[in-house]
C-alpha cells in the first residue's frame, strides 16, 4: 500500500513537472519512472531544478512511508481494542451461562412442590400434601420465576453472541500481483488486514486526491487523502498495472463484506428446529403481520390493498416475540384458572362446613327439644302429685275435725 501511495506522489509530481516545462514535450514526452527519479530530469538544462524535484519526489515517498506506518498503527491498536471486546463479552457470556443453575434449581423446586401437592399417590403424608393449600400459590410461583429467569439469561446471551459475531474481523491473505512494462513480479503475501471500513473504491474508483499546488508558488505540497477516506480498503485481490501506456492501475475487487457492513442474514443463530417448523414459524408470522395491519387500517378508515410481507428474519423474530407472550399469556392465563379453581373449592368446602354446622347445631336442637319434653312432662307429673297431695291432705283435716 505505501508503494502505490508512493507511485501515486511520484506521477502527480511527474505532472507538475510536465506543467512546468516546455510547452511542446506537454503532450510528446511521457515522464516514466525510474527508480525514485523520472527519467527525463537528465534532459533538464537546470540542474538546480531537477536537485529540488528529486527532492520533492523523496519528501513525498518519506510522507507517504510515515502515513502508512502511522495508520498501520491506529488500524493495529483498533483490532486489539476489538479482540479486548470481544474477550470481555465472552466472559459476560460465560458469567450469564451460570444464572442457568438457579434456573434449573427453580424448575426443579416448582415441579416438585406441583406434583407433591396435587397428586395424593405421591405427596400423602408428607408436608407437601399437608400444607398443599400453600404449595398450590407457591409451587407454579416458584416455577414461573424459574422460566422468567431462562428467558431473560437466554436473551442477553443471544445479545452478546450476536454482537461478539459483529466484532469479529475478516482476517484475510491477499495476493497482490504488480505488473510494471509488461513484467509480473513475484505474488506479495502476507498483507496485513487492517480491518477498518472500505474506501469508495467499488467499481475501479481509487482515492480522490486533493489538488496539487503549482511548482512555481510551492515545492513542498503534498497530495491528502479526504478524512472520510482515510481508512485503508479491506485486503481483496489486486491487480496494478503500471505500464509506459497507461498511469491509471486497474484494480479487481471481489465482492467481501467488512464486519461493520454484516447483517443478522448474514450469521444467524442456530436454531434448534427442523426447516418445517421454521417455515411454518414464518407462515404464521406473515398471516399475523397481515390481519394486523389489515384491522388497524380497517379502524383507521380505510382498507389497504396488499400488505407488504415481512422478510425471512423480521418474521423469525416477530414469530419468537409471539410465542414469548403466547408462553407469558398461558402461564398467566393457567395461574387465573388456577386461583379460580382454588377459590370455587374454597367456597365450596366452606358450605360443606356450614351445612355441616347447621346440620350439627340442628341436632342440637332436637335433642334439646327432646330434653325440654322430658322435662315438661316431668313438670306435670309433679303438679298432678301435688294435687293428689293436696287433697289427701285435706280428707285427713276434716276427719279429724269430725
Amino acid at each position: 500500500m505505501a508503494a502505490f501511495n508512493v507511485n501515486i506522489g511520484n506521477k502527480m509530481v511527474m505532472q507538475s513537472a510536465v506543467k512546468n516545462s516546455t510547452p511542446g514535450r506537454r503532450n510528446s514526452h511521457f515522464h516514466e519512472l525510474a527508480d525514485e527519479s523520472c527519467g527525463c530530469l537528465g534532459k533538464s538544462k537546470n540542474s538546480k531544478k531537477k536537485s529540488s524535484e528529486r527532492q520533492r519526489i523523496k519528501q513525498f515517498s518519506i510522507w507517504f512511508e510515515e502515513k502508512d506506518a502511522a495508520r498501520q498503527k491506529t488500524y493495529a491498536q483498533r483490532r486489539f481494542d476489538r479482540e479486548a471486546k470481544r474477550e470481555k463479552r465472552k466472559e459476560r457470556v460465560r458469567c450469564l451461562r451460570k444464572l442457568l443453575i438457579p434456573t434449573a434449581f427453580c424448575w426443579l423446586v416448582g415441579f416438585v412442590l406441583i406434583m407433591g401437592s396435587t397428586v395424593q399417590s405421591l405427596g400423602e403424608g408428607t408436608i407437601f400434601w399437608n400444607l398443599r393449600d400453600k404449595f398450590h400459590i407457591i409451587g407454579p410461583v416458584v416455577l414461573g420465576t424459574g422460566l422468567v429467569l431462562l428467558l431473560i439469561t437466554e436473551g442477553c446471551i443471544s445479545n452478546h453472541q450476536m454482537k461478539i459475531r459483529k466484532l469479529e474481523s475478516i482476517i484475510l491473505t491477499p495476493e497482490v500481483n504488480i505488473v510494471v512494462n509488461g513484467n509480473e513480479n513475484t505474488p506479495v503475501n502476507n498483507v496485513k488486514n487492517p480491518g477498518q471500513k472500505t474506501l469508495n473504491t467499488i467499481s475501479g474508483k481509487l482515492p480522490k486526491l486533493q489538488k496539487v499546488k503549482s511548482a512555481d508558488k510551492s515545492t513542498e505540497t503534498t497530495p491528502f487523502l479526504l478524512e472520510d477516506e482515510e481508512q485503508a480498503v479491506i485486503p481483496k485481490t489486486y491487480a496494478f498495472s503500471q505500464n509506459i501506456e497507461s498511469t491509471r492501475p486497474t484494480v479487481h475487487i471481489p465482492v467481501l463484506k467488512h464486519p461493520s457492513e454484516i447483517n443478522n442474514e448474514d450469521y444467524k443463530l442456530p436454531l434448534a428446529t427442523t426447516a418445517h417448523l421454521l417455515e411454518s414459524v414464518i407462515r404464521v408470522s406473515q398471516r399475523y403481520h397481515s390481519m394486523y395491519f389489515t384491522s388497524k387500517s380497517k379502524a383507521l378508515g380505510f382498507v389497504l390493498k396488499k400488505v407488504k410481507p415481512l422478510s425471512d428474519d423480521r418474521a423469525i423474530d416477530l414469530g419468537t416475540r409471539l410465542l414469548g407472550e403466547i408462553i407469558v399469556y398461558g402461564i398467566s392465563a393457567e395461574l387465573l384458572l388456577y386461583e379460580y379453581n382454588r377459590q370455587t373449592m374454597n367456597d365450596q368446602i366452606k358450605e360443606e362446613h356450614i351445612k355441616f354446622q347447621i346440620a350439627i347445631l340442628a341436632d342440637k336442637i332436637k335433642a334439646y327439644q327432646r330434653i325440654t319434653e322430658k322435662l315438661i312432662k316431668q313438670m306435670f307429673e309433679l303438679e298432678d302429685k301435688n294435687r293428689t297431695l293436696a287433697r289427701k291432705l285435706k280428707i285427713d283435716f276434716l276427719f279429724e275435725n269430725v
